[in-house]
């Protein structure tokens, strides 16, 4: 998963393919497995983390769950460097 764009991955989100409680798994076990490298966190919410990854997947699963997508210059502002933190951590 760690090599997939934001826009891919919430498509995955939106259509099922992955739960938020796998992705944040995911990302989590990887930031355990490259951070000691990388030091690019001073904190890690591990617990915070996997509870709004599993309240996002019980509002998705009532039908309430938003979905985001890049609709404006901000939100593509925001992204990128989002993407970046993600693929650097490959």
């Amino acid at each position: 998963m760690h090599n997939k764009s934001v826009a891919e991955l919430s498509r995955e989100l939106e259509s099922g393919k992955i739960s938020s409680v796998e992705l944040t798994r995911e990302f989590l076990d990887r930031i355990k497995a490259e951070d000691d490298q990388y030091n690019s966190f001073i904190t890690v919410t591990e617990d915070l983390a996997m509870a709004d990854a599993k309240a996002a997947d019980e509002q998705r699963a009532a039908g309430n769950a938003s979905v985001w997508r890049l609709n404006t210059q901000a939100d593509a502002a925001i992204s990128a460097p989002t993407e970046r933190l993600i693929h650097s951590l490959r």
